[in-house]
């Protein structure tokens, strides 16, 4: 493509036409003519004739362009390489080129759709394990084509880290807390349950601390971890003449204090003496000045949290351990 401009003498008035092509157009000015012509990706040159006129006098201005391989370009603007969860999945990307394209997909599991220059690709459910496959682009003219890929690769259920934190768990802390006293063992002193809430959304930890107690939890799908917002109530018991509600919290045990807080946990491994590495929600985003785990209560009637003499409480570095890999099932 380009643009060339020609003098034009006439003493009269003139004006330019072009012959029935949509890839040129012409421009009068004072003194001159200017043609402009589009890329030409068709694969053949082409001819036009621009035709200027003053009165009954014409001029004809014959344009011939010719067709380069250079011509041919292909910008795919998305991922070079993606991973896509377990229970289906989704992307996009746009593709830039003036020649013919098509997508070509390499396993049954992918499929896609266009509109106009955006593709938007879908994978179906991983029942098997993990696997992978290449989206190929590829831009045709002229005999000549250039290809661009997208590998990509899907996560079995196994390796999905949101299924990895569902199960049976022990809590596992340097030090515990009864009574207000300090139990300097290391070990698993409470355990829970974790259910899957909405999918890729939520989590339901159950249990934890005391038999009762249900604490929904988010899911960040982005960083694979799981967001436990502190200070929500978890359990309330009610009797004739009381109730109380509980709430999950960070303690500190030697000045009787707590505070909340937000605390974050992620699919990993841990070692533990004879059992080796043991699957493991591995917790952190503790406040240094406080560094433990565990439940305050607050009674109707007095209104003020207060710590529990008959509960543990845990301190120090923790992680849940999937329970029958580092503690009892």
């Amino acid at each position: 493509g380009g643009t060339s401009t020609i003098s034009v003498g006439c003493p009269s008035e003139w004006h330019s036409t072009v012959s029935d092509q949509s890839w040129i157009t012409s421009t009068d000015g004072e003194g001159k003519v200017t043609i402009t012509v589009s890329a030409n990706a068709t694969g053949d040159s082409r001819r036009a004739v621009v035709t200027l006129e003053s009165g009954t006098m014409k001029k004809e201005i014959h344009v011939s362009q010719s067709w380069s391989g250079a011509v041919l370009s292909l910008n795919v603007n998305g991922p070079e390489s993606i991973e896509l969860d377990s229970e289906g999945d989704s992307f996009k990307f746009s593709v830039e080129t003036d020649a013919q394209w098509k997508v070509e997909p390499s396993a049954a599991w992918l499929a896609f759709s266009s509109n106009g220059s955006i593709v938007n690709v879908t994978a179906t459910a991983n029942s098997e394990g993990h696997r992978e496959a290449t989206i190929t682009v590829t831009a045709t003219a002229g005999g000549k084509s250039e290809s661009k890929e997208i590998k990509v690769a899907q996560i079995s259920r196994e390796e999905n880290p949101y299924f990895q934190m569902l199960g049976s768990f022990g809590l596992y802390a340097e030090r515990w807390y009864l009574g207000g006293k300090a139990i300097n063992e290391p070990g698993i002193g409470s355990y829970c349950t974790i259910e899957q809430g909405e999918y890729g959304k939520s989590f339901i930890i159950k249990d934890l601390f005391k038999k009762g107690t249900r604490y929904e939890t988010s899911y960040d799908k982005e960083t694979k971890r799981m967001v436990i917002t502190l200070g929500s109530p978890c359990l309330t018991e009610t009797s004739e003449d009381t109730q109380e509600t509980y709430y999950m919290v960070q303690p500190d045990i030697t000045d009787m204090k707590y505070t909340t807080g937000i605390l974050y946990g992620k699919a990993g491994t841990v070692t533990n003496g004879e059992n080796g590495n043991c699957q493991a929600i591995l917790l952190d985003g503790f406040n240094e000045a406080y560094g433990g785990l565990g439940l305050v209560r607050i009674g109707a009637s007095s209104g003020n949290p207060e710590i529990i003499d008959d509960l543990y409480y845990a301190d120090g570095k923790m992680y849940l351990v999937k329970a029958g890999e580092g503690g009892q099932d």
